[in-house]
C-alpha cells in the first residue's frame, strides 16, 4: 500500500512545487511592472499628472500638466498624445498650444512648432510672462528654419513683455552672431551685462567678438559708452 502511495505523493510534491514557483513568478511579475514608487521627482511628476488625468480625463489643464510631464521625461510620442488632447478639449486655451508646439519642436517638427506657437499669441488669457515664453520658442524654431528675420522679430516680441532680460537679449545677440552681423550682436552682449554684470554668456560674447573683431569692437564700445552713459531707454531695441 505504502510503495503505492509513494508516486503519488511524489506527483503531488511536484505539482506543489510548480505551483508555488507559478505563484512566486506572477508575484514578482506583478511587483516589478505595477511598481509606482517614484524613485525621483521626476517620476512624481508623472505619476502625480496621471493620476489627475485618470480623475478628470476631460479637464484641459490636468492634459497640459501631464503632456509636460512627458515632455521632461522623453516620452514624445505620449506628451504628444496628450498635448493634441488638450487642445482638443480647450481649443481657446492658449496653454494647449504652447505645450503642443514646445513637443513638436522636440520632434523636429519646428514648421508644426512654428503654427502652434503663433495660435498660442494670437489667444488671450495668459499673463505676460507665458507670452514672452511662447514669443521666445518662436524665435528658437524660426532661427532653426534659417529664418533670422523671424527670429528676430519673434525675440524683439519676447522682450517687449520684459526688455531688461538679460537671457532674452543674449538670445538675440547670439542670433545677430549667427547671422554675421558682428556690430549688433557684440552691442546687445554689452546690454545684456547691464541687467546682469556676471552673464557669462554674455561676457564670452564680448570677449569672442572683441578679439576677433577688434576694429567693430572699438566702434561698438564708443557706442556703449555714449548709450549707457545717457540712459536705457534709447538701448533696447538698436
Amino acid at each position: 500500500m505504502q510503495s503505492r502511495l509513494m508516486p503519488i505523493m511524489r506527483i503531488v510534491t511536484i505539482v506543489l512545487v510548480i505551483a508555488i514557483g507559478i505563484v512566486l513568478f506572477l508575484t514578482l511579475r506583478h511587483l516589478f511592472t505595477n511598481d509606482r514608487t517614484p524613485r525621483t521627482q521626476l517620476e512624481r511628476a508623472v505619476y502625480a499628472a496621471e493620476d489627475a488625468v485618470r480623475a478628470t480625463p476631460e479637464d484641459a489643464a490636468a492634459r497640459i500638466k501631464l503632456a509636460a510631464a512627458y515632455l521632461e521625461a522623453g516620452s514624445l510620442v505620449y506628451a504628444r498624445e496628450q498635448a493634441e488632447i488638450a487642445v482638443r478639449l480647450a481649443p481657446a486655451d492658449p496653454a494647449a498650444y504652447y505645450i503642443l508646439g514646445l513637443v513638436q519642436a522636440r520632434q523636429g517638427d519646428n514648421g508644426a512648432a512654428i503654427e502652434s506657437y503663433l495660435r498660442a499669441v494670437g489667444m488671450e488669457g495668459q499673463m505676460a510672462a507665458f507670452y514672452q515664453d511662447v514669443w521666445t520658442a518662436l524665435s528658437v524654431a524660426y532661427e532653426r528654419e534659417g529664418d533670422t528675420e523671424s527670429a528676430l522679430d519673434a525675440v524683439n516680441r519676447a522682450l517687449s513683455y520684459g526688455p531688461e532680460n538679460a537671457l532674452l537679449v543674449t538670445r538675440r545677440a547670439e542670433i545677430y552672431e549667427h547671422d554675421e552681423s558682428w556690430a549688433e550682436a557684440l552691442y546687445d552682449y554689452y546690454l545684456a551685462t547691464r541687467f546682469v554684470p556676471d552673464h557669462a554668456p554674455a561676457l564670452e560674447g564680448i570677449e569672442r567678438l572683441s578679439r576677433d573683431h577688434p576694429d567693430i569692437a572699438a566702434e561698438v564700445r564708443v557706442r556703449v559708452d555714449a548709450d549707457f552713459t545717457g540712459g536705457m531707454e534709447s538701448t533696447v531695441t538698436p
